[in-house]
């Protein structure tokens, strides 16, 4: 368990590097973690990432593998946030 959470952990600072790699890594690591509160506010955050598209498509594909209750709605949410007037 202490491996996740220390995954957990690097995955959350990746989230908000400046690089775009390391963004779109931290979306694909953080999906597993989407019931997390902390990993879930970040997943969204990157679903909604302005500077690179890749990071979103990422982000999205990674939660859609891993299918869960909490990835849906975390693609959802970031959907209904991204259209908002």
């Amino acid at each position: 368990m202490p491996e996740m959470l220390s995954g957990l952990e690097a995955a959350l600072a990746e989230a908000s590097s400046p690089s775009s790699m390391q963004r779109a890594r931290a979306g694909r690591d953080l999906a597993f973690f989407a019931d997390v509160p902390e990993a879930a506010e970040a997943l969204v955050r990157l679903l909604l990432d302005v500077g690179d598209t890749a990071v979103t498509r990422q982000t999205a594909e990674a939660l859609a593998q891993v299918a869960t209750v909490a990835a849906v709605r975390l693609i959802a949410l970031a959907i209904a946030e991204g259209h908002v007037p």
